[in-house]
């Protein structure tokens, strides 16, 4: 009885906590839900003071009222709300009903990708340890085949004397790229937004040996997997149990915002954002060589939506990125997520090919110190759109790459002399 009880009234709890959230956001948005005015005057200032500035720097929308979501949006986000409902109360089945089998995953940015729902169930192990999840924001772009994710939440690690877990026991900032397609995720990608590892330089390569856990044997894995043998875990646990997460620990775990006013963000934030909307202008522009000039040398891409297809450095992505520089494009979202360490940012826009055939598309973007280390296309709907591998801008990218070929070793002079010296 008291587990038929506590089914009842998980969804009504999920429905309660986002009625807190609509409620949030309507105080920040105006009556067309941009963001806009609170108590007081109009904007929110003092009676008779005039209306403070809400609109972002650019035109992009950076607000969402999830009461006007369009059904694709309402699906993801929905995915992304049940994804944390069933980590925190650890619930490893109802999770991995969400999970593609042919996932690709990430814990953290100096990781190579993980493929396939086994070895999924088995890095993610926030199902069978005693941690939680709290969940800060969220932003959606989404089309009629798929939809983009940006996550920020706090992954709460209980200090390691209580014996409840690791990390100092301090809440882990953490920026993830979910990506859904017919009500399943396919890719999960992680990003600290603070320092908690050695680094974050991304592009590993190194093939990955999966510690698989009993309970995830069932699950498929993936061709893609670039290892031929699972090895002994290095850890053992046992099978996971679900349990209710008590209300007032649940509603302060997925209380979440939509909305970025940005004269509030943080310089980080800032900081993405700019560098964003110059990654944007460029593309529009045409010009893959000022694209160059906000592009980490070892920034780790995908141009397709094939999520197996990542790869990295600077010189590859222009060759790939110029194929699409033969029309125009329109920005219509962008939103951000960040601190000190690393930033994330989710971009909507429309390209247009060069024979006038428009679709939605959806950008991910990972940034550090203003240059972007990770970039990622996904065609939201729409037939294919025409790329030319051979066009002015592609032209213009492999004479630039050819003429910046690495001079013989003795022509570089030695720090403070002449070469030789």
């Amino acid at each position: 009885m008291i587990n038929k009880m506590l089914r009842v009234a998980t969804p009504l709890l999920a429905a309660g906590v986002l009625m807190l959230n609509i409620s949030h956001v309507a105080a920040q948005l105006g009556p067309n839900g941009a963001p806009g005015g609170g108590p007081g005057g109009p904007g929110g200032g003092p009676p008779g003071f005039p209306r403070m500035p809400q609109q972002p720097q650019g035109f992009e929308n950076m607000a969402q009222d999830p009461a006007k979501y369009t059904p694709e949006q309402k699906a993801a986000a929905d995915v992304a709300l049940k994804w944390i409902d069933a980590t925190d109360r650890k619930d490893l089945p109802a999770q991995m009903a969400m999970v593609d089998n042919e996932i690709v995953y990430r814990g953290d940015p100096s990781e190579t990708l993980g493929h396939g729902a086994r070895g999924f169930c088995s890095a993610y192990n926030f199902t069978f340890d005693v941690s939680w999840e709290r969940f800060d924001e969220l932003y959606v772009v989404a089309g009629p085949s798929e939809a983009l994710v940006l996550i920020k939440r706090a992954d709460m690690n209980f200090g390691a004397a209580s014996g409840l877990g690791g990390l100092g026991g301090d809440p882990v900032a953490v920026a993830t790229f979910a990506r859904v397609r017919n009500g399943n995720l396919v890719e999960w990608l992680d990003a600290p937004i603070n320092r908690v590892g050695f680094t974050n330089a991304g592009g590993d390569t190194r093939p990955i040996s999966i510690a698989v856990q009993p309970f995830c044997a069932k699950y498929p894995t993936s061709p893609y997997q670039r290892t031929g043998t699972e090895t002994g875990p290095r850890f053992r646990m046992p099978g996971p149990t679900p349990q209710p997460v008590l209300p007032a620990l649940k509603a302060g775990l997925t209380t979440y915002g939509t909305v970025k006013i940005e004269s509030r963000v943080n310089p980080d934030e800032e900081s993405t954002l700019q560098t964003i909307r110059a990654w944007i202008a460029a593309r529009k522009a045409n010009d893959p060589l000022l694209l160059a000039a906000f592009t980490d040398k070892d920034a780790v891409f995908r141009a397709t939506s094939n999520a197996h297809s990542i790869t990295n450095g600077r010189d590859a992505l222009l060759k790939a990125v110029c194929a699409t520089m033969n029309g125009s494009l329109d920005l219509t979202d962008v939103y951000v997520v960040g601190a000190d360490f690393d930033s994330a940012g989710i971009a909507q826009w429309t390209r247009t090919d060069a024979a006038g055939s428009s679709v939605p598309m959806g950008s991910f973007f990972r940034v550090q110190k203003g240059l972007v280390t990770e970039w990622m296309d996904v065609q939201l709907g729409g037939s294919p759109v025409a790329t030319d591998a051979n066009s002015a801008a592609c032209q213009k990218v492999n004479s630039t790459i050819a003429s910046f070929a690495p001079l013989p070793v003795n022509a570089i002079a030695a720090p403070g002399g002449p070469p030789g010296f």
